[in-house]
């Protein structure tokens, strides 16, 4: 009993070796990695009892816990809601199914459930306890048969449901089906290509025979090794020859041909073919020759044609294992990805259209791990091994067949451990030495077969290395050995002498044999024509030629290298060098080093490589800090891997990467090192990705087809959508590529508003916002994660509603208002032309009126141009003889011919003022004095006026005097327009008054002066007082009323009176008289301010001769023989025969007939003085004055015009000619002969003092100060510029080439004054020189000094000498007059 004992127990020992042994193999050989979803992702229970892919593309979960829906990319969750009808039943999903008609079927602990689409929504069944309700709630397996009914088996039994009348059939009513039929719980159900439905439940395998409505049973025995494996069936699959194969709980079972027997395949089976344990969940068939097999104890893979079974389990030291041993559920998708729901372990999914890299991990854990996270290095061992550099675990031997470690103890002199060795370098020469290259504790030489090692250390001479960190080795062709250092340069090692040479950096030397570049080595590799290259940390790359002995140099400079810092170095099987730089991978040809640069420009996702391999079919693998990416040369295509293929999440180590014998690729980073198998490892995903739509949102809502009218259906099944005006919104989708959905590009459009596609690279929602009415068409493109095109465009209908102001009702609406508002528009354009044609009609009118008035102005105003001229031949004459002493009645008729003389002077002027009024000339030229006074005298001119036509004339004043502001020519013409008016219309024995008194007003309001003109004349009436004051209005009035007037003189006065701001009233009774009341704002002066307003005006005659001096040359003795000549330049004879007879008598006149004339005759006679009329025939007077200044032989003669206009700007023009004085026809010709005596003195005493210095005196030598110098020229050019009225302070700035700001400044320094202050100090000084010495009048000597006005030059004149100029020259005059020189 005992030997039976320790014969089992050593079946048993060695079972469990051969057990070990075989996981460790298949662990490391497995053909398969699984990447894991879990609850943390979006799943909704990590215990997973169904998957299932739909035809539409949808991956769906059944959990424990709800129903998970996944586009890879989303996850929707589907759980029971007792407030929804719709929702499920359950939590519980126990199995999923599509019938043939793409339906979903859901079965659950509670229900069974059809998956509506279209309302995203499910229909729920009844149960056993509910009409037409299963046997039981508790759903277990659902198919469908040929017929498209659904078999559904449950707890309580098996239900046959028909899907178009909803009725039900449950076998447990029938009768005489035995117990162990399927009347009692029912586990799966299925139906093989020959349409028999075979049942699975606890106590086993039943066939329904269609015919007679029996069951078949097929039930274990365990005598009869043939028959059922178990009693418990959970799953059946058919495989492509037709084997109906059967998971039990006691193990795998296959129907035989003869139908009744089975072969089985157990735990207890043999080691090639047994599975790993007997309890069997699912089945699911991967192509035509394996079967999955999902266990108790993880997943069994069955080769079908072999025989043999492959087991896959939880591994610890493989992430990429299963993460859990149950597995529930099995699915294999139509494009080759397996999906494995298990218990409280979530989905394990392999692709096989995913290129998926290995990863070795560290665990510290495991004796038998990767003993640290950094790889650094890598170096081919004996057998399989490779020996594993790490930084802080020192050296191990890594066996490729069972993927397990074990340590290599290298023990440094330093006294540290040998896990706590930094492992940098690894190499293998040609003698079996395995060379390590370590941070700060120098070199090993280590024999892996005798397990020795010898240490090399900084300070040995050359029997050591210059420096103890070491980065890089490699072997050259002739056995010696290149150690690259960090800051020491190189080291190259003879094996034969045992000893050093060293290549240092010398930068100051010239010698090409010492090493050109730093001494931060990084790499070596050796071309095919032995020159050793060196990779240098920032001074690029230095190549060795053995032979000469001297380096050569590329880099950035010399080398046209896009950087100088060199990671790695690699020579490819066409003898090309590859060098990983930290911007991008390089090409270069060693013979002509011509340099090709791989970067992001051409696909490179990171540019820093750090190690370059090439495996056998020429592809070049480098790493990088963000992954591992391929190269092909041929086609210069670029393939980027990630984390998604099993990539480490961080970056790559320098240099740590090596291919084994068996074609491997390995790179080390700073989380272990991957590996993958280029010859099959490298998969294309050639499945296209179509796309769904799967979310819609508005306002940041998202909207379904339970709760919104703008869809119909579920957005996944949609076709169309409909939004309000202005509602914005925003389409998700995603491309189903379960291989590499993140890595998906899209491209979508909105036909109707887009015009080219978008390129949105891997964002799978666009938006749009503000679209007008009508309908679109959103379409959406996929490229995968491997550049497969999506041939399929999914498209949307998105309709956009019109506001109701934009619907067709709103339209026929506005076709209707248009169409009204057109004939509207025609009736009111008709109008509109009838109108404008009146309106054109009365604007003919009113220009023909207007221009009417413009003849009739245009007339008047020649005909009182012409009377201007006689007027003066008859005001002249008076003014002579009333100047004379004649008899009193003579004196008194010369007195009436001079009042009706200005009268009519005054009549004439009213044109000219009508004509000014016109133009918009007229201004007001006020002056200070008793406006009482003035209005008496204007009343006196009236005085006999009032005798002859036998009218009482009365003038009235409440106040003495008023000294105010007023234009006085002005206002003498309103009063003469409302006086004439009033005796013209008053009858013999009227009346007429001239009243005037004061208005105080009230408060700050200004006191109005009030003037009104009352007569007792034949009146006006009511009607006509608003056209009174309009221009060539007339009255209808008697015929025995003559001279009626032109109906200009009442327009004038309105015009005067408004200018001076006030208003004009009338009052009149028709036969009663009229009261002509005028307002005039007025500001009262004190009187000693006042200057009387005569003073302002032409100046009397007897003022003249009062402050006449006789001058040089013009006395009784010598009149006769200097006698000045004056030329007289009129078209006029009698008035040019008029001034030559007055004037004769003191001046030797020479006559002119036109201006032409004028012009030859000043160039023959040459004038000292020239009068000249203004408007004559072949040269006006303009004309004359303007050659007469332009000719230097003329142009210091003095020029009197003569006009009848009374025309500011003519007045104007002729000064502006250069003309010294401008007389207005008529005139007084005491005025004229002053004026010209004036102008004679002013231009002799010029002479006199321009004679007097021109002296010869010898000259004196004078310095001058700058501050002087500057003085006298700010002075010179203001005494130049005098008469010039605009000088300003800008033009002496840029006189003097200084700025304002400047120049305020100097002249404030030198003098104290301002400029303006400066200037105007000048001005009234020479002002007050012509007062003393001048013969001038004040407004002529204001003139003269360069003032504006005389009124300005008054103001400035009292405040810088305390008196008025007229006080000042009477005061100088006093003074200086002796008695001889007065005039008697």
């Amino acid at each position: 009993m005992n030997l039976h004992l320790f014969k089992a127990f050593k079946t048993l020992a060695f079972t469990v070796m051969l057990l070990f042994f075989t996981n460790a193999l298949t662990a490391q050989v497995a053909k398969y990695n699984f990447t894991s979803i879990s609850s943390r992702d979006g799943l909704s229970s990590n215990t997973v009892n169904a998957v299932l892919k739909d035809s539409y593309g949808l991956v769906w979960f059944g959990t424990e816990d709800g129903l998970t829906k996944f586009d890879g990319l989303n996850y929707t969750v589907y759980r029971h809601d007792g407030k929804d009808t719709n929702s499920l039943r359950s939590n519980e999903i126990i199995c999923l199914y599509e019938d043939s008609k793409r339906r979903l079927w859901v079965g659950t602990s509670g229900s069974l459930h059809l998956y509506n689409r279209k309302r995203n929504n499910f229909y729920r069944y009844n149960s056993n306890s509910e009409v037409d309700g299963l046997s039981s709630a508790n759903v277990k397996g659902i198919h469908s048969d040929y017929l498209g009914n659904i078999w559904v088996a449950t707890l309580g039994g098996l239900n046959v449901l028909d899907p178009a009348t909803g009725r039900v059939k449950k076998f447990n009513n029938i009768s005489g089906i035995p117990n162990e039929a399927p009347h009692q719980p029912v586990l799966t159900v299925f139906e093989d290509s020959k349409r028999r439905m075979w049942i699975g439940d606890k106590h086993g395998l039943f066939q329904y025979d269609r015919r007679s409505g029996h069951f078949i049973p097929f039930l274990p025995n365990e005598k009869d090794s043939e028959s059922l494996a178990g009693n418990t069936v959970k799953a059946i699959i058919e495989d492509k020859k037709g084997n109906i194969w059967i998971g039990t709980n006691g193990g795998l079972s296959r129907l035989l041909p003869d139908g009744k027997h089975f072969a089985n395949i157990k735990e207890q089976s043999p080691a090639a073919a047994r599975l790993s344990s007997n309890i069997i969940y699912s089945l699911a068939l991967a192509g035509s020759e394996d079967l999955w097999i999902g266990t108790e104890d993880g997943l069994n893979i069955l080769n079908l044609p072999s025989g043999s079974v492959e087991h896959y389990m939880p591994d610890g030291r493989n992430i990429y294992s299963l993460s859990g041993k149950s597995i529930r559920s099995i699915f294999i998708d139509n494009q080759g990805i397996s999906w494995l729901g298990s218990y409280i372990a979530g989905v394990n999914k392999y692709d096989r259209n995913l290129t998926f890299f290995g990863l070795k991990k560290s665990n510290p854990y495991d004796k038998f791990g990767l003993s640290s996270r950094f790889v650094t290095s890598f170096a081919r061992g004996e057998g399989n091994n490779i020996f594993v550099g790490t930084d802080g675990g020192g050296l191990s031997i890594y066996n490729t067949k069972n993927g397990l470690f074990s340590r290599y103890p290298l023990m440094s002199t330093r006294g540290k451990r040998a896990s706590d060795v930094s492992v940098l370098a690894l190499a293998r020469t040609k003698d079996g030495s395995l060379w390590v290259g370590t941070f700060q504790d120098g070199l090993f030489q280590v024999d892996p077969l005798k397990h020795t090692a010898k240490q090399f250390l900084k300070g040995s001479g050359d029997l050591g290395v210059n420096n103890n960190d070491i980065f890089c080795i490699d072997e050259d062709r002739s056995g010696n050995v290149w150690i690259g250092t960090n800051g020491g340069g190189v080291n190259v090692y003879d094996p034969k002498s045992g000893k050093f040479k060293f290549f240092i950096h010398d930068y100051g030397s010239s010698n090409k044999s010492i090493l050109p570049v730093n001494g931060y080595i990084r790499d070596f590799e050796e071309d095919d024509t032995g020159k050793m290259w060196i990779a240098s940390h920032g001074d690029g790359i230095a190549i060795y030629d053995p032979k000469t002995q001297q380096f050569e140099v590329l880099s950035r400079i010399k080398g046209n290298l896009p950087s100088d810092l060199i990671q790695t170095l690699y020579k490819d099987n066409q003898g090309n060098m590859w060098a990983g730089t930290g911007d991008g991978l390089l090409k270069i040809n060693v013979k002509t080093k011509q340099v090709q640069v791989f970067g992001e420009e051409q696909g490179l996702v990171n540019g820093i490589v750090h190690k370059i391999l090439q495996d056998s079919s020429g592809r070049i693998w480098f790493s990088t800090n963000r992954g591992v990416s391929l190269l092909d040369p041929k086609r210069k295509s670029i393939v980027n891997y990630n984390s998604f293929n099993g990539l480490q999440g961080g970056s790559f180590e320098q240099n740590a990467g090596i291919i084994d014998k068996d074609g491997m690729i390995y790179f080390g980073g700073t989380e272990g090192f991957n590996y993958i198998q280029p010859k099959d490892g490298i998969r294309i995903n050639k499945n296209p990705a179509p796309v769904i739509f799967t979310s819609l949102k508005t306002d940041a809502r998202e909207i379904t087809s339970a709760d919104s009218d703008v869809l119909k259906s579920d957005i996944s099944v949609a076709k169309d959508v409909k939004f309000s005006y202005k509602q914005n919104f925003s389409i998700s989708f995603v491309g189903l590529n379960y291989t590499g959905t993140k890595q998906n590009h899209y491209y979508y459009r909105l036909k109707g508003f887009d015009r080219n596609w978008i390129n949105a690279g891997t964002k799978t929602t666009a938006y749009y916002t503000n679209l007008s009415p009508g309908e679109y068409l959103f379409e959406v493109k996929s490229i995968n994660n491997d550049g497969v095109v999506t041939r399929e465009i999914k498209s949307l209908t998105i309709t956009i509603d019109p506001p109701f102001w934009m619907t067709i009702y709103a339209y026929l609406f506005y076709i209707a208002a248009i169409g009204s508002l057109l004939l509207y528009i025609r009736y009111r354009g008709i109008q509109n032309l009838r109108r404008t044609f009146k309106q054109e009609e009365a604007k003919r009118e009113a220009e023909r009126l207007h221009e009417l008035d413009r003849l009739k102005i245009k007339f008047l105003t020649n005909l009182s141009h012409d009377f201007r001229t006689p007027i003066a031949l008859i005001m002249a004459p008076v003014e002579k003889l009333l100047a004379q002493h004649l008899e009193d009645g003579t004196q008194t008729q010369v007195f009436v011919i001079k009042r009706n003389a200005r009268r009519l002077l005054n009549m004439v002027n009213q044109l000219f003022d009508l004509r000014r009024i016109e133009e918009g000339e007229t201004k007001l030229n006020p002056v200070k004095a008793d406006i009482i006074a003035f209005q008496k005298e204007v009343a006196e001119s009236f005085r006999d006026l009032s005798e002859k036509k036998k009218i009482s004339f009365v003038f009235k004043s409440s106040i003495e005097a008023l000294y105010t502001s007023f234009d006085a020519d002005k206002l003498e013409r309103v009063l003469f327009n409302l006086l004439s008016n009033a005796f013209k219309f008053t009858l013999e024995g009227g009346k007429v008054i001239l009243s005037t008194h004061l208005n105080q007003a009230e408060g700050n309001a200004q006191p109005q002066l009030v003037i009104e003109v009352t007569d007792t004349g034949i009146g006006i009436e009511k009607e006509q007082h608003a056209n009174i004051f309009n221009r060539f209005y007339q009255n209808k009035i008697s015929e025995n009323i003559f001279n009626q007037g032109s109906g200009i003189g009442l327009s004038i006065v309105k015009e005067f009176v408004e200018l001076h701001g006030g208003t004009i009233e009338l009052q009149s009774e028709p036969g009663k008289g009229s009261t002509f009341g005028i307002y005039l704002p007025v500001e009262q002066l004190v009187a000693e301010q006042q200057t009387e307003y005569q003073t302002l005006e032409i100046p009397t005659a007897e003022a003249e001769v009062k402050t006449d001096v006789p001058q040089p040359g013009l006395n009784d003795d010598n009149l006769h023989e200097t006698r000045p000549v004056v030329l007289i330049v009129e078209d006029n004879e009698e008035l040019r025969f008029y001034l030559k007879d007055n004037l004769a008598a003191r001046y030797k006149v020479v006559e002119a007939a036109d201006g032409k004339e004028g012009w030859q005759r000043a160039l023959a006679s040459h004038p000292e003085l020239i009068i000249s009329d203004i408007m004559m025939p072949n040269m006006d007077g303009i004309q004359l004055s303007q050659k007469l200044k332009a000719d230097k032989r003329t142009s210091h003669i003095p020029i009197i015009l003569l006009t009848a206009s009374t025309r500011e700007d003519e007045q104007i023009n002729g000064l502006a000619t250069g003309a010294n004085d401008y007389l207005t026809k008529p005139f007084s010709f005491e005025i004229l002969e002053i004026k010209i005596k004036n102008l004679l003195v002013f231009n002799r005493v010029l002479k006199t003092t321009y004679t007097k210095q021109l002296k010869i005196e010898p000259a004196e030598i004078q310095v001058e100060s700058v501050k002087e110098k500057f003085l006298k020229t700010v002075v010179t050019y203001v005494e130049d510029n005098l008469h010039n009225t605009q000088l300003s302070v800008e033009d002496l700035s840029r006189h003097m080439s200084m700025s304002r700001g400047s120049l305020y400044n100097k002249l404030l320094e030198v003098t104290g004054l301002s400029p303006v202050e400066f200037i105007r100090s000048i001005k009234l000084e020479k002002a007050a020189h012509l007062l003393e010495n001048s013969d001038m009048n004040i407004a002529q000597i204001a003139y003269a000094a360069g003032f504006a006005t005389p009124n300005y030059f008054a103001k400035s004149f009292k405040v810088k000498y305390q008196m008025l100029p007229s006080e000042y020259l009477s005061r100088k005059r006093r003074y200086n007059a002796q008695p001889s020189d007065r005039v008697s």
